[in-house]
C-alpha cells in the first residue's frame, strides 16, 4: 500500500530530477564593487551556481587547477597577470565571458574562443544574454562539437594593421595554405589568415562549416551540388570531396 506521504515524497524527487543542472560559474575581478555587481547578477538567475570569486587573479588560478567550473568571467586588465593570458595558461578553459571597460581587448578576447566580451558598466540585460549564450554553448550537442562558435555570426580576423570584422555568411570555403589559411569570400577580396585548421576548426559553428577534405572547411549555405569525389559550391566553384569526410557531410546536410 502506498500512502499520500509515499507519493508526495515521490512526486518531490521526480521533480528534483527534471530540475535543470545548475553551472557553476567563477568570477574574477580586481574591483570590489565590479564583483559585487556579477554576484548579484548570479543570483538573478535560477541556473548559475555561484562557485567562487576572487579579486585576485593569482588565487583565481590556484583555484582553477584544483576546481572545475562551466563558465568563467573574467576582466581583462588585473595587476600581476591579465584575463587574456590568464584563459591562455589554463589546458582546458571554462566557457569564458571577459568584462572589461576598455572596447580594444574584444578582438583578443574573441582569439582565446570567448563566447562574449562585456563592457563596463554591464548592466543585468547584457549579463544575462552573455550567460545564456554560455549555457547553449555547454548545452550543444556532443555530435555537433563542444568547441563550435555558439551563436556570432562573424569572425575577427588578425591582419597587419588590426582586426577585421568577417561575417560567416559571406565566407564560402576555407582552404589550408601551409601556416596559413585561405578565406575565400563570396565577392569582396579573398583573405589570407595566419591560424592553422585545426584552430580554426574550434571556431566555427559545425551547423553552417563542415570538412570536405583535409585541406578545406567549406559554408553548408554555399553547397549547389554533391558527386562522388567533389563539390560544386553556389559561385561554382568546384572543392574536393574526400572519402573519409563524405559520410559525415551526407549525413549533415540528409542525402543519407
Amino acid at each position: 500500500m502506498i500512502n499520500a506521504t509515499s507519493l508526495d515524497y515521490q512526486n518531490n524527487m521526480e521533480q528534483v530530477e527534471q530540475m535543470p543542472k545548475r553551472l557553476p560559474i567563477l568570477i574574477i575581478d580586481d574591483e570590489p564593487v565590479a564583483v559585487n555587481l556579477l554576484e548579484d547578477f548570479v543570483k538573478k538567475i535560477n541556473y548559475l551556481e555561484l562557485e567562487a570569486s576572487y579579486s585576485d587573479a593569482g588565487d583565481a588560478l590556484q583555484f582553477l587547477e584544483q576546481h572545475e567550473v562551466d563558465i568563467l568571467i573574467t576582466d581583462v586588465q588585473m595587476p600581476d597577470i591579465n584575463g587574456l593570458d590568464l584563459v591562455k595558461s589554463l589546458t582546458s578553459p571554462p566557457v569564458t565571458i571577459f568584462v572589461s571597460a576598455h572596447r580594444d581587448f574584444a578582438a583578443d578576447g574573441f582569439e582565446t574562443d570567448a563566447v562574449d566580451y562585456l563592457l563596463k558598466p554591464v548592466t543585468f540585460s547584457r549579463f544575462e544574454k552573455a550567460v545564456n549564450k554560455a549555457r547553449n554553448f555547454i548545452h550543444l550537442p556532443s555530435e555537433a562539437g563542444k568547441n563550435a562558435i555558439p551563436q556570432d555570426p562573424f569572425l575577427f580576423v588578425k591582419t597587419d594593421d588590426g582586426y577585421t570584422k568577417i561575417l560567416l555568411d559571406d565566407i564560402a570555403y576555407f582552404q589550408a595554405k601551409g601556416d596559413y589559411v585561405l578565406m575565400v569570400k563570396r565577392e569582396k577580396k579573398d583573405i589570407l589568415w595566419r591560424i592553422t585548421m585545426s584552430d580554426l576548426e574550434k571556431r566555427l559553428s559545425p551547423v553552417h562549416f563542415i570538412c570536405t577534405h583535409r585541406s578545406y572547411i567549406i559554408n553548408v549555405n554555399n553547397i549547389l551540388s554533391v558527386f562522388p569525389a567533389r563539390i560544386e559550391l553556389t559561385n561554382h566553384l568546384e572543392i574536393p570531396l574526400s572519402k573519409f569526410y563524405k559520410p559525415e557531410l551526407e549525413k549533415r546536410i540528409g542525402i543519407k
